[in-house]
């Protein structure tokens, strides 16, 4: 079925992206608002940029966080996973149970 398009949002320049979420995530809302779309572009866990934003999808969850990477030991590397809002904590993955990332390539505020 054909869909009439009855507007159209005008947004600024963004970076390419592959898809979109809903961020409800209250522990980034110091810098991603509740409810903002968030556009993601797909990266490769070695293309991190260290404290970008960025979506890490494992098996048990997707979460928004700043990110970090660490070296633990000659075999292990290790994300760790920062919130902007204080009162939340900091998680720590293991590189290999990430099955996706995604850059944080800009967000429209929905208000």
């Amino acid at each position: 079925e054909e869909v009439e398009v009855s507007s159209y949002i005008t947004m600024p320049f963004t970076q390419e992206c592959q898809c979109a979420l809903r961020s409800y995530d209250e522990a980034m809302s110091g810098e991603i608002m509740v409810g903002s779309i968030v556009f993601l572009q797909q990266k490769d866990i070695n293309a991190i940029v260290p404290s970008q934003l960025y979506v890490i999808v494992t098996r048990n969850f997707v979460i928004l966080r700043r990110v970090r990477v660490q070296q633990r030991g000659d075999q292990c590397r290790v994300l760790v996973l920062e919130p902007s809002k204080a009162g939340f904590d900091t998680i720590e993955v293991e590189e290999s149970a990430v099955d996706r990332i995604y850059k944080v390539v800009g967000n429209l505020k929905m208000i």
